[in-house]
């Protein structure tokens, strides 16, 4: 028993272990997207299935043919790390030379990236626990085999929640690629152990071929799969995009997902229909109020995950309810499977197709609704008053989730210009009279922020607004610059376009360069249906698609002021703020009063800290500046900014400074971070702030 339950334990560990770890090195090059994790999910998800595919297919064989099988596709990707560590310098990890050189196509430039890098030994890690596990039933018929399983999940959750808490913050990633590829080498080791007993144990029982089910038990198994799976990416992705793209939301909700897997399939205690049904029904409606409303990051998190723990507790409880015996093990895993694959290929392949936001959400939350009520009506209080009342609630909570996923599907409507989605999040034009003197403004949204807005009105039009306004840091920057005193034209770098308000400060003989990553951002602030700052300004403007960091080191010129606003909604791009990252940006200033100006609005993570210490490791001084609105929060023409600047003229800074309000500087600075490490945990603002 110990050989088998450590083998299933391990290399479930390595199976959820190599996940946060390709994701959290794959995000840089296809510029912090949260939709990197939910492919890579996706990807791991379908190589999942295929493993399960390949080990429901040994059952055919006899159990010694099924070991060397096995053991040949242990061999190949032992072979495939092998040659990736020497051409790569490291395991797993692609060299630079795979970097994606522009943003078209990035979710299948992901795809190939993790199949080369992680796909033969992933395939082999999702085949050997439904294996190890099926030769343990032979080796012991009167054992259940499901303790194992639950086994399997806790070593999966154990990765989960140790990355961000332990491999996170004190390894980098090329020390955790290595540590990795030891444990998977250690792995094939013990395989070979397990392999020679389940040999040796199976010629000593019968070998029972895998029964065959009906296609309705099937139809069940992948459906109450599927659903949870969907969920889970769909909330991931909505907590990602409203908060930020960090392995700790990736990690949360999967981590639960995996609990409600080990509660479910340990025994039959932990999951109650008579519990769990009433309470994710007010858990629902709870949910169905965060999609009308934008509460602080706290509740969302806590509701979110609330509402995810029992929606899977109940499909997963469900489906232990449903499992078969221990001969339809890997048919079952194999049902499972196919269903976990089919949700995630629905959020991240379809519902990008069809939808212009993230609205499989919505659907989610029906189809949960949906469940829960067939779950009470069918078994949960059957007789008498209890019953009605139960029905008469129960008939209510979905009617108040319905009219609020209504109301959430029409606010999406309601004065929107334009709508659109791609691998790089959701945005919208939208339109209201909050302009100066009733004026229409135009924003663009990315989720719920807004990244610029422009008055409707030619008095304002050319007028810098939102987090750009003049007493902006980075306005202070543009229009104060000691070039600009003496009358010099500026060379001007922007990291992320929004609607172009910064080429408003621009004037004649000035060159303002704008890297965008998302085509439909560029697309859209370059209509003039919408927007006029790029197609008004004075000096000549360009905007380069692709990812900023990777622009600016292929780009010639030298910079006068490089402005970074690269942020989709409240999520933070960790490579644009790096070492690495920021020798780049001093490598590209022109000269000592040059200027790097960092918008470090955020309401989740205390930035100014880490730029901070960027400038200390560059040998710049920084001054953090903020302004608020004049007319409070309703100043139909400003948004309360947040910026730090950077040079190596201490005499403009203090310049610039006496202009605006001056945060002091931190005591405490975090470690400063690299391409292979970050800590954004360390970053975290106070609950309240």
């Amino acid at each position: 028993m110990v050989r088998y339950g450590a083998a299933v334990f391990l290399s479930a560990f390595l199976l959820f272990a190599v996940e946060p770890l390709i994701g959290k090195a794959l995000l840089p090059w296809f510029g912090g997207s949260p939709a990197v994790w939910t492919t890579c999910v996706v990807f791991f998800q379908v190589l999942l299935l295929g493993g399960y595919a390949w080990a429901h297919q040994l059952q055919r064989l006899a159990p010694s043919r099924q070991v060397w099988a096995h053991a040949a596709v242990v061999i190949i990707a032992l072979a495939v790390l092998a040659m990736a560590a020497f051409a790569w310098r490291a395991p797993l990890l692609p060299g630079d030379d795979w970097r994606p050189t522009d943003s078209q196509w990035p979710r299948w430039m992901t795809v190939r990236v993790l199949l080369v890098g992680v796909g033969a030994p992933f395939f082999v890690l999702s085949a050997t626990g439904p294996l190890v596990q099926r030769w343990f039933t032979l080796a012991q018929p009167t054992a259940s085999h499901w303790r194992l399983y639950a086994l399997s999940n806790a070593g999966s959750l154990l990765a989960l929640t140790s990355y961000p808490f332990v491999f996170e913050p004190l390894m980098t990633l090329r020390t955790q690629a290595w540590s990795w590829a030891a444990g998977f080498v250690g792995l094939g080791a013990l395989l070979f152990l397990v392999s020679r007993g389940a040999a040796a144990d199976a010629a000593v029982h019968r070998h029972e071929a895998s029964p065959t089910f009906p296609r309705s038990v099937w139809a069940r198994w992948v459906a109450l799969a599927a659903l949870p799976s969907l969920l889970l990416l769909a909330i991931t992705n909505h907590l990602c995009q409203e908060i930020a793209v960090v392995p700790f939301l990736w990690v949360l909700p999967l981590a639960l997902y995996l609990v409600s897997l080990i509660l479910c399939f340990e025994g039959t205690r932990w999951y109650r229909r008579g519990l769990f049904a009433p309470l994710l029904a007010v858990l629902l409606v709870a949910a169905g109020g965060l999609l009308v409303t934008r509460a602080p990051v706290l509740p969302q998190i806590l509701v979110w995950s609330a509402f995810l723990f029992g929606a899977c507790m109940v499909c997963h409880g469900e489906l232990a309810l449903r499992r078969p015996e221990a001969a339809g093990l890997t048919s079952f895993s194999l049902a499972m499977s196919l269903g976990g694959a089919l949700g995630g290929v629905f959020v991240a392949v379809i519902a990008p197709l069809v939808f212009d936001t993230f609205f499989e959400l919505d659907l989610g939350l029906l189809a949960m609704g949906g469940l829960t009520w067939a779950l009470l009506r069918e078994r949960v209080w059957p007789r008498g008053g209890q019953a009605l009342a139960a029905r008469v609630g129960m008939n209510l909570l979905i009617f108040i989730l319905g009219g609020v996923i209504v109301a959430h599907t029409l606010s999406a409507s309601v004065g929107s210009l334009a709508a659109s989605r791609s691998f790089f999040g959701t945005l919208r034009v939208v339109q209201d009279n909050h302009g100066p003197q009733g004026a229409k403004r135009v924003a663009l949204l990315h989720g719920a922020t807004v990244h610029g807005f422009q008055v409707a009105n030619p008095t304002f039009a050319d007028e810098p607004t939102a987090y750009f306004t003049r007493r902006s840091g980075v306005g202070l920057a543009l229009e104060h610059h000691a070039r600009r005193l003496t009358g010099a034209p500026l060379n001007v770098g922007v990291i992320g376009l929004g609607i172009g308000t910064l080429a408003t400060f621009s004037r004649a003989g000035d060159e303002f360069r704008f890297y965008e990553l998302s085509p439909d951002v560029s697309r859209l602030a370059e209509d003039p249906r919408f927007f006029s700052c790029l197609g008004h300004a004075r000096g000549h403007v360009s905007v380069v698609l692709g990812d900023g960091r990777l622009s600016l080191e292929r780009a010639a010129g030298e910079l006068d002021v490089l402005a970074m606003d690269a942020f989709g909604s409240d999520s933070v791009p960790v490579h644009l703020l790096t070492r690495e990252a920021f020798a780049v940006y001093a490598a590209r200033l022109r000269g000592p009063d040059s200027l790097i100006a960092v918008n470090v609005l955020n309401r989740t993570l205390d930035l100014a800290p880490l730029i901070f210490r960027m400038a200390d490791e560059l040998g710049f001084e920084a001054v953090h500046v903020v302004a608020r609105p004049i007319n409070g929060d309703d100043d139909p023409l400003e948004l309360p900014s947040d910026w730090m600047l950077l040079s190596r003229d201490r005499a403009q800074l203090d310049r610039l400074g006496a202009m605006t309000t001056v945060v002091p500087r931190p005591t405490a600075l975090p470690q400063v971070w690299t391409d292979d490490f970050s800590n954004l945990a360390a970053l975290l603002k106070p609950v309240g702030r």
